[in-house]
């Protein structure tokens, strides 16, 4: 189950872990505890649960795949939007 020590902030907690505990009576668990609380982060951010299991699916295929690393590691153009972030020439907004 989810871990209930785990806390949301923006002062929804009671809404949110209502949601949370309706989820865990619908959906099994899902891999590590970082990922539970990844999972919870994003349905606190307004995602449906299959959306957060999805876009953290997405990261560890993306992030923890050696494949997609060294592919990353290799393109030029990753390389060249690295380097306009780091100059200031485009934001994470």
């Amino acid at each position: 189950m989810y871990n209930q020590q785990f806390s949301l902030s923006n002062g929804h907690n009671d809404h949110y872990e209502r949601i949370i505990q309706q989820l865990e009576t619908e959906y099994p668990q899902v891999g590590s505890l970082e990922e539970q609380r990844q999972i919870e982060q994003l349905i606190s951010l307004g995602f449906e649960w299959e959306e957060a299991a999805k876009l953290c699916d997405l990261r560890e295929y993306l992030y923890d795949n050696d494949e997609m690393r060294e592919r990353v590691a290799n393109d030029s153009r990753m390389h060249f939007a690295r380097w306009l972030y780091q100059n200031g020439e485009i934001k994470e907004d």
